[in-house]
C-alpha cells in the first residue's frame, strides 16, 4: 500500500524554514579569515538534511540546487578550499532562493527559472574556480617504513579506505517510500555497497537491514543520511576492522587489514625489515632453527654425556626432584594461617570456620580486604540521564495555531461564565452560601491560572523576529558604504505570536531609517571624532504589562531645524515653539522626508507613517528620543497580546466602557476654575500648567449622561503617542481584565472603537480607541484656533 506522502508536506516546509533560518545565522556569524570548523559542519548539515528531506518528498528541483550548494560547502569544510566573503554571499543568496521555491511549493508564489541556474552557475564556478589548498604540514614522529605492498595500494588508492559496517530499521514511510532507495544509491556514490541482510520482499522493505560500506570518506558523512531514514535511534554504524578491503577476512593479521596503519604492520611488536637480499634473510632463518634458544635465551653451559649418565635423575625424600626446598614441619603452637582463596566467598561472605576439636590445628581464616569506596550502578545512573536526554529532546510538539486560537477562544468563554456566576452570586449577598461563594472564588483563581497558562501557549521569544536583522544590516550597510554593527539584548524576551508575525516590518523600517539617516559614512564619523563603524542597538523588555522594543544608533541624530523647515515647505502648521518630541513626531506624518535624493532605500516618506500606523493598531504607540551629534533610540511599547486587555471600566449614561490603562495617566475631578473655553467650540483644562483638550464622551457617543456639570464627573487624562487630552466620563467603576472580542467581525468598523467584551453581567462593553479620541481632541483644537 503506497503512502500519500502529501500528510507530511508541512513538517517538511517547517523543517526547512528551521534550518535556512539556522544556516543564515551561522553565515552571518561566520569568521572569514579563521572560520570555526563547528559552524561549518553545522552549516553542511542543515544543507544536506533540506536535500535529503526534499529527495524523499519528491521535490526534485530543491534537492538539485541543494546538492550544488553542499558540494562546496563540503569541500570548504574538508579544507579543500578556502572560504572567501564572496562565498558566503553566493550562499546567503542560495539560501534566498532556496526559501522562495519552498514558498513556491506552498502555492505562493513562483520562482525564476532564470534565477535558479544563475545561482546554479555560480556555486559551480565557485567550487571550480580555485585549486585545493594545502593542509598545513605538521611534524609526525618517525614510523617505520610501510612494506612495498602497502605503498603501492596507498598510491593506487589515495585516501586509505575503511570498512563500516551499518544496520538500521528504517520507518515505515521511508520503507514503503523511496527513502531507503535514496539511502542506498547515495551510499554507493562514495563507496562499494554490500546487502548483507534485508527484510522480505513481503515486508516492503520494513524491518532490519545490514550493509557493509568499503569507501575513503568519514562516517560522519554519510551517518545523517542513515539517521534520516531510520526510525528513532534504531540505526548504527561502525567500522569492521576483520573484513579487508577486498572484502576478505583478515581479523588484522595481514598486510591488508582494514584499520591499521601502513606504516606500522609490526603491531608494536618488531622492526620493520630492512632492504636485504632473500639470500640474507633465508640464511638468517636457517641460524636461528640451529638455535634452540631462538635468538631469546643464553646458551646452557656445556655438561660432559659422562656426567649426566653418572647422575641420574631420582626422587629425594621429599618428592622435589632438587626444584624445591622441603617445607618446615608445622609447630602445634604456632597456628597456621590459611587465606581464603579469592572467589571463595565472592568477596562478600567470610568462610566459617569448623568446630575445633581435640588434636586439630586451629585455623583462622582472614576476611578479604573492604574496599575503600562502595560500588556504585554506575551503568543505571548512565542510562537514566540517556533516558532523560532523549526525554528532554522530544518535549516539544508542532501544534497548528488554529487549534491554539479555539483553545484561547473557549478559556475566555470560560472566564465570562465564571464572572457571570461569580456575580449573580454576589447579588444573592447573604442567602448565598457560604460554601458556593468560597467554591466560586476558587474557581476564579484556578480560571485565572488556566487562561494564563494558556495565553503563554502562544507566547514566543522575540528572537524569531530579530534573528532577521543582521542579514538586513549586512545587506544593506553594504549597499550604503557604512560600516555598522549591529546589537541585540532581551531576545529572549516573549511576545504574542499574532503581535510576533505583525511587528517584523515596522522594526525593518526603523532599521533601515537607522542606517540610511542616522548612521554617517565611514569619512564623516571620522572627521566628527567617532568611530568608523557605527553601532545599532535592538534592545526589548518587559514593562508592566507591555513589550517595549527599543532601536537606538549612534548616529548624527535628528536635526530639529531641518524638520521644522521641511514641515514649512509642505504646510503643516508648525512653530518654534514646538517641544523636540512634538517636532521628532513629525516624521510620521504621510509624504514627510528629510532625504535630499530619492534612492531604492529610502526618500519617498512612505515609510515612517506605516509604521506608526500599523503600531497602533496592535494597540502600541511609538516614541522618540534625539540628541544632534549622538544618536537616536525609537522606542515602541506593545501589549503582550491582542486577546486580553488589562482596562479600566468608565460609565457613560447607561453604557459602560473600557479604556486600556496602559494610555492612563491619572484621573480627578476638576474645579470649575480649570475648566476654558475656546472660541466657543473647544473646552481645555488645565492640569500642573498644562492646558489639555477635553473630550465629553456622551456627546461623542452621543448619550445622555447623568452630569452636565463637569465638576460632578470625573476627568481621566490619557496619552496617545504623545497626544495628551482630557476625557469627561460619569464615574470610574473598576479595573478589570478582559477578553477581547472583535467589533469589525461581528458588527462592523465604529469610529472611536477598537473592540469590544462581554462583563460579568453578560452586557456588551466597547473598548475605547484612545488615539482615535486624541485625534478627536486635537483636529477640534486646531478648527477653534
Amino acid at each position: 500500500m503506497a503512502i500519500d506522502m502529501s500528510q507530511f508536506y508541512q513538517v517538511f516546509f517547517e523543517e526547512s524554514a528551521e534550518h535556512l533560518a539556522a544556516m543564515e545565522a551561522l553565515l552571518l556569524d561566520l569568521d572569514v579569515e579563521n572560520p570555526d570548523p563547528e559552524q561549518l559542519n553545522a552549516i553542511f548539515r542543515a544543507a544536506h538534511s533540506i536535500k535529503g528531506s526534499a529527495g524523499t518528498f519528491g521535490f526534485g528541483d530543491l534537492a538539485d540546487a541543494t546538492h550544488i550548494l553542499e558540494n562546496l560547502l563540503d569541500r570548504i569544510r574538508k579544507h579543500e578550499l578556502g572560504l572567501r566573503a564572496d562565498m558566503v554571499d553566493a550562499f546567503l543568496e542560495a539560501g534566498d532562493l532556496l526559501r522562495s521555491m519552498l514558498e513556491a511549493h506552498q502555492g505562493r508564489g513562483t520562482v525564476d527559472a532564470q534565477q535558479v541556474e544563475a545561482v546554479s552557475a555560480r556555486l559551480r564556478q565557485l567550487s571550480a574556480d580555485q585549486p585545493p589548498v594545502e593542509a598545513p604540514a605538521t611534524p609526525e614522529p618517525p614510523v617505520a617504513t610501510p612494506s612495498a605492498g602497502s605503498k603501492a595500494s596507498a598510491e593506487a588508492g589515495g585516501a586509505v579506505k575503511r570498512v563500516f559496517d551499518i544496520q538500521f530499521v528504517p520507518t515505515e514511510f521511508s520503507a514503503k517510500g523511496d527513502g531507503v532507495t535514496l539511502l542506498l544509491d547515495e551510499l554507493r556514490t562514495i563507496g562499494a555497497l554490500e546487502i548483507i541482510s534485508q527484510p522480505d520482499v513481503d515486508a516492503h522493505n520494513v524491518g532490519f537491514w545490514q550493509c557493509r560500506l568499503i569507501t575513503a570518506a568519514a562516517p560522519e558523512d554519510f551517518s545523517d543520511q542513515v539517521d534520516f531514514v531510520a526510525d528513532n535511534g534504531a540505526w548504527r554504524v561502525s567500522e569492521d576492522k576483520s573484513v579487508a578491503v577486498n572484502g576478505a577476512v583478515a581479523f588484522g593479521f595481514f598486510e591488508d587489514s582494514p584499520g591499521v596503519p601502513d606504516e606500522d604492520r609490526g603491531y608494536g611488536f618488531f622492526s620493520a625489515v630492512d632492504d636485504r637480499s632473500v639470500t640474507d634473510i633465508a640464511a638468517a632463518i636457517d641460524k636461528t632453527e640451529d638455535d634452540d634458544g631462538y635468538g631469546f635465551f643464553e646458551p646452557l653451559p656445556s655438561v660432559p654425556q659422562a656426567a649426566l649418565a653418572a647422575e641420574p635423575l631420582v626422587e629425594d625424600d621429599q618428592g622435589a626432584y632438587g626444584f624445591f626446598a622441603p617445607l618446615t614441619p608445622p609447630s602445634a603452637a604456632v597456628p597456621v594461617t590459611v587465606v581464603a582463596e579469592e572467589g571463595d566467598g565472592f568477596g562478600f561472605f567470610v568462610p566459617i570456620a569448623p568446630p575445633e576439636k581435640a588434636g586439630t590445628v586451629q585455623v583462622s581464616v582472614q576476611p578479604p580486604p573492604v574496599p575503600a569506596e562502595k560500588p556504585a550502578p554506575a551503568p543505571a545512573r548512565t542510562v537514566r540521564r540517556a533516558s532523560q536526554a532523549v526525554a528532554a529532546g522530544d518535549s516539544s510538539i508542532r501544534v497548528s495555531i488554529e487549534k491554539v486560537d479555539q483553545l484561547i477562544n473557549l478559556v475566555g468563554e470560560l472566564v465570562i461564565t465564571q464572572a457571570m456566576l461569580l456575580q449573580t452570586t454576589m447579588r444573592m449577598e447573604d442567602q448565598a452560601p457560604e460554601r458556593l461563594i468560597n467554591g466560586l472564588t476558587q474557581l476564579e483563581r484556578n480560571t485565572r491560572d488556566l487562561q494564563e497558562s494558556v495565553m503563554s501557549i502562544r507566547m514566543m521569544p522575540i528572537s524569531f523576529v530579530f534573528s532577521r536583522f543582521p542579514r538586513v544590516v549586512r545587506d544593506l550597510s553594504a549597499k550604503l558604504g557604512k560600516q555598522v554593527e549591529l546589537k541585540t539584548s532581551g531576545e529572549t524576551t516573549e511576545l504574542d505570536k499574532g503581535l510576533i508575525e505583525r511587528i517584523a516590518d515596522p522594526l525593518t523600517h526603523l532599521i533601515r531609517n537607522s542606517l540610511d539617516h542616522g548612521i554617517e559614512l565611514p569619512e564623516l564619523r571620522g572627521a566628527a571624532g567617532k568611530s568608523p563603524v557605527g553601532t545599532i542597538t535592538l534592545k526589548a523588555y518587559h514593562q508592566g504589562g507591555n513589550i517595549v522594543i527599543e532601536v537606538g544608533d549612534d548616529g548624527a541624530g535628528l536635526p530639529r531645524n531641518k524638520i521644522l523647515a521641511k514641515a514649512r515647505e509642505r504646510g503643516l502648521p508648525v512653530s518654534e515653539q514646538m517641544t523636540d518630541a512634538e517636532v521628532f513626531n513629525l516624521i510620521f506624518e504621510a509624504g514627510f522626508s528629510t532625504a535630499e535624493q530619492v534612492t531604492d532605500v529610502s526618500g519617498r516618506g512612505v515609510g515612517m507613517d506605516v509604521v506608526r500606523r500599523n503600531i497602533q493598531a496592535m494597540g502600541g504607540r511609538v516614541e522618540i528620543e534625539s540628541m544632534l551629534g549622538v544618536g537616536t533610540r525609537m522606542t515602541v511599547r506593545l501589549p503582550l497580546t491582542l486577546a486580553i486587555l488589562d482596562g479600566m471600566s468608565v460609565a457613560v449614561g447607561d453604557q459602560t466602557y473600557i479604556l486600556p490603562l496602559s494610555y492612563i495617566i491619572e484621573s480627578l475631578q476638576p474645579q470649575a476654575s480649570d475648566i476654558k473655553t475656546l472660541s466657543n467650540q473647544a473646552r481645555v483644562i488645565q492640569v500642573r500648567g498644562e492646558y489639555l483638550p477635553v473630550v465629553v464622551l456622551h456627546e461623542v457617543f452621543n448619550l445622555k449622561s447623568a452630569w452636565t456639570d463637569f465638576t460632578q464627573g470625573i476627568m481621566v487624562v490619557i496619552d496617545a503617542d504623545g497626544a495628551k487630552a482630557a476625557l469627561f466620563v460619569d464615574a470610574l467603576v473598576g479595573q478589570h481584565q478582559v477578553v477581547i472580542k472583535s467589533l469589525e467581525a461581528n458588527y462592523r468598523r465604529v469610529v472611536g472603537v477598537s473592540g469590544a467584551t462581554i462583563m460579568g453581567d453578560g452586557h456588551v462593553a466597547l473598548i475605547l480607541d484612545v488615539s482615535a479620541i486624541a485625534g478627536m481632541a486635537k483636529s477640534n483644537m486646531q478648527k477653534a484656533g
